[in-house]
């Protein structure tokens, strides 16, 4: 075959193997988890510590996660005034599908605007909810983003009480954590968001109604294949062109989980808010667990010690236990690492006496423990006097003493040699004489 025809079949091999690399790019795009949502983050809140992240910092359209914020306010100034009635003003009506359907001047319980806010996720009664708190949305507003600066959501800032695609109202995963820990610790807002149904008093202007919890980790009405038993509340929405989000507290045995998904997508009936936030608690509960990272019974290293004639060394032990909540992959990589006051020790020493530190490095978190000697040790008096006598013999007043008395030994045997020579001398004067 001719080179020129060789290099072209080449050269159409490649073309077409790059275009049929592009067919598929666009076909099957890429399956990670942060296709399936935007962000996503856990976080244990008794060792205030992330076990997960993906994209936690990204900032991201504010959405439905906007009801977290005002449920948890509504709950704290609105604790002791659930009993009190409320009669809906137009302004408290909004536009949106979501919605529980209120009207105006209808009379209603203070609670049930509550519940269906933070049980049912209703965009209307959040509305009135924040102009009862407030006055106005935009006073509400302002009252949503200084709660958030309190709880150091640094990367957030709202425009509504309710979900909202606003540019400029934008937030992040680990932000809403803080959030949900935050709700997660108030017990009203808890028990709401974590109860299955709520029934609505009649109205004025409407019958009974009997409302669902709308997040279907804690609820079985909507989809029962999503249902986590483990998990408590908090909250789960949707809005267009920003998708599924949640936040719940997963609880295992001792451990308090908060679970954050934003952005999720929706794909062959999946909804990946729910099915990501269940696969990741079930791995975190099967990864983590509490390990003793240092054991307080098992000795460190071997300290010289000196002025003493039964031991030539102690061991030295860490002061108590160090345990920490870690995964078999950040155990396995974990560094230790200690150091002594000093390369020897003198006798005497008491069982106990610091003798150095120990410091372990888990992932991101360092611990430095105290280094004790595990055993008492006496001080050899014999060996303590002739140390003191070497000391002495190094220390100045050794030298001064020395010193002197050289001076005073050559001033003495000057002063002899002085009064020898002078009587010599008499006595050769008086033979002379």
């Amino acid at each position: 075959m001719p080179e020129h025809s060789a290099k072209s079949t080449i050269n159409r091999m490649v073309c077409i193997l790059l275009a049929a690399f592009a067919i598929v790019c666009l076909v099957f795009p890429c399956c990670a988890a942060d296709n399936k949502a935007q962000s996503a983050y856990i976080y244990n809140i008794e060792n205030n510590l992330c076990v997960y992240q993906e994209n936690g910092e990204k900032k991201v359209p504010v959405g439905s996660s906007a009801r977290l914020m005002t449920g948890l306010i509504a709950c704290e100034m609105l604790a002791d005034k659930l009993d009190e009635t409320i009669t809906v003003k137009p302004n408290m009506l909004v536009p949106s599908s979501n919605k529980l359907g209120i009207k105006s001047e209808e009379t209603m319980p203070l609670s049930d605007l509550v519940y269906g806010l933070i049980c049912s996720g209703y965009d209307d009664c959040a509305n009135a909810i924040a102009i009862r708190i407030s006055g106005s949305v935009d006073s509400f507003v302002v009252l949503m983003n200084e709660k958030a600066t309190q709880l150091g959501m640094t990367s957030t800032k709202y425009k509504s009480p309710y979900a909202q695609g606003s540019a400029d109202a934008v937030t992040c995963a680990s932000d809403v954590a803080k959030l949900a820990v935050a709700a997660s610790k108030n017990n009203l807002f808890l028990e709401i968001s974590s109860a299955f149904k709520y029934k609505l008093a009649a109205t004025n202007l409407s019958g009974e109604v009997t409302i669902y919890n709308c997040n279907a980790l804690v609820s079985q009405r909507s989809d029962p294949k999503y249902y986590n038993s483990a998990c408590r509340g908090l909250f789960s929405g949707y809005e267009k062109n920003i998708g599924y989000s949640l936040a719940t507290l997963a609880l295992n045995d001792d451990l308090s989980y908060i679970c954050v998904i934003l952005g999720a997508t929706e794909k062959d009936g999946t909804v990946y808010s729910y099915a990501m936030a269940s696969e990741l608690i079930k791995k975190v509960f099967a990864d983590f667990s509490y390990s003793t990272v240092v054991d307080s019974s098992e000795p460190v290293c071997y300290v010289p010690v000196s002025m003493s004639d039964s031991v030539d060394e102690i061991q030295a032990y860490p002061e108590h236990d160090v345990t920490l909540l870690a995964s078999a992959d950040q155990l396995e990589k974990s560094v230790t690492s200690y150091r002594l006051n000093a390369a020897s020790l003198e006798a005497p020493i008491e069982k106990g006496d610091t003798v150095g530190f120990l410091t372990v490095t888990v992932d991101s978190r360092t611990v430095t423990v105290k280094l004790v000697a595990g055993q008492s040790v006496e001080r050899s008096r014999f060996l303590h006097i002739m140390k003191s006598i070497e000391d002495f013999s190094k220390g100045r007043v050794f030298s001064a003493s020395v010193c002197c008395a050289i001076v005073l030994t050559v001033i003495a045997v000057y002063v002899d040699f002085k009064i020898r020579t002078g009587s010599s001398a008499r006595r050769r004067r008086r033979r002379h004489y």
